[in-house]
């Protein structure tokens, strides 16, 4: 709850369910190697800069977005730019979906995040003109 903005907020729900997910697929041992509990259980302060391996993101990937249908969240976002055309709109909503969203936040919690974000660059590219 402490690292989410204004852009991509999440409730008291969507954190403790992505918080579950990720003891229950990733455990509490291998959390605390990566540093994102402490030995008493708390959330690391730098709990955003933690590079998984590659499958433990992808286990963290799938549980982040299943919790705050970080699809729908994307949606809203864009829908909220009225710069946007609503052809734009739907064609970056159709990029971003929940299965492109899982991969991308995967490279992101793989510490790979300009990597992901240059699979996307052409697609997105394609949506603006």
């Amino acid at each position: 709850m402490e690292e989410t903005d204004d852009e991509f907020a999440v409730d008291q729900d969507q954190a403790d369910c992505v918080g579950e997910g990720m003891v229950d697929e990733i455990g509490v041992d291998q959390l605390q190697d990566y540093g994102m509990l402490t030995d008493d259980l708390e959330v690391d302060d730098t709990v955003g800069e933690v590079t998984m391996s590659e499958e433990d993101a992808d286990a963290a990937a799938e549980v982040f977005v299943g919790c705050v249908d970080a699809a729908e969240m994307f949606t809203e976002e864009i829908a909220a730019d009225d710069e946007l055309t609503a052809e734009q709109q739907e064609c970056i909503g159709e990029v971003m979906d929940e299965e492109t969203l899982t991969e991308l936040f995967s490279m992101m919690f793989q510490g790979k995040e300009d990597e992901g974000m240059n699979d996307l660059v052409g697609p997105l590219m394609a949506c603006m003109f």
